[in-house]
C-alpha cells in the first residue's frame, strides 16, 4: 500500500441498518423505503440512505405512513 491515507476529506459514516425495498408511495406522494435498523432509531430521526454511492435524505417513520390507525381497513 503506497499511500494508506486519504488524499482528501472523507466523511465517516455509521451504518444503522439496511433497506429491503423502495418505491414511490402514491398515497403519500413521496418515495418510500422499507428498512430494518440494527438498533433503536427514534421516530423522526433524519438519516441518509446510500444507493449506489448516492446519498438520499430520509426521515425514520415507525409504523404506517398511510392510515396509521387502520380506519380504511376497518370500514
Amino acid at each position: 500500500m503506497a499511500d494508506p491515507f486519504p488524499s482528501h476529506a472523507a466523511p465517516l459514516r455509521k451504518i444503522a441498518g439496511h433497506t429491503s425495498s423502495c418505491a414511490f408511495g402514491f398515497r403519500v406522494s413521496t418515495p418510500v423505503a422499507l428498512g430494518h435498523a440494527h438498533h433503536a432509531v427514534a421516530d423522526g430521526t433524519r438519516v441518509h440512505i446510500d444507493a449506489a454511492e448516492i446519498l438520499f435524505d430520509a426521515t425514520v417513520v415507525e409504523g404506517s405512513l398511510f392510515d396509521p390507525e387502520g380506519n380504511r381497513m376497518k370500514a
